[in-house]
């Protein structure tokens, strides 16, 4: 804990605070930079659109896959689930 709150005392008095570029007034933001790159390539809209639908079915399966196998379960077993996660990701 000692070497923490020293540690964070040097990094508090010692790092600049990083601000980013400064934008002038009329300067495109990322965001409307990358609508631009969009309607000029829509493969990459795609691309992003199909990535979002994958990552969502990733985060629905990690998050029920557990709750799931101990419903079908017999109350009394226990499900070793460090070798199936094991299992699932070396399948992948």
């Amino acid at each position: 804990l000692g070497l923490t709150i020293l540690l964070w005392i040097l990094i508090w008095y010692s790092w600049d605070e990083n601000f980013g570029k400064v934008r002038k007034k009329g300067d495109k933001t990322n965001f409307g930079l990358a609508l631009q790159m969009m309607k000029r390539n829509p493969s990459v809209f795609w691309v992003g659109t199909i990535q979002a639908a994958f990552e969502g079915v990733m985060f629905t399966f990690v998050f029920n896959w557990v709750p799931t196998l101990q419903s079908i379960s017999p109350s009394k077993l226990r499900i070793p689930t460090e070798v199936v996660f094991s299992c699932l990701m070396a399948s992948i």
